[in-house]
């Protein structure tokens, strides 16, 4: 199995790609997304869930304090 391009993705799947990416703010969508589309009836049904959860401000207050905690705790043990 190989990812699936955007050149290669239908228009729905190539649409929530660039939602994907905006939402990530990154130029290319995720390679797991990209594996994700070789099953589109999946990624057309979990990707809209998860875009919600991304743009939930919630969820970003709770990635980001996930995020300092990491860092915190990596400090411990890196020197």
């Amino acid at each position: 199995m190989k990812p699936v391009s955007a050149q290669e993705a239908s228009d729905e799947i190539r649409n929530l790609y660039k939602s994907i990416s905006q939402a990530f703010c990154v130029p290319n969508v995720p390679l797991f997304f990209a594996y994700l589309a070789n099953y589109p009836a999946y990624f057309m049904t979990v990707v809209p869930e998860l875009l919600q959860n991304f743009e939930d401000k919630k969820f970003h207050e709770l990635t980001s304090s996930i995020g300092t905690e990491m860092t915190i705790r990596m400090k411990e043990y890196v020197p």
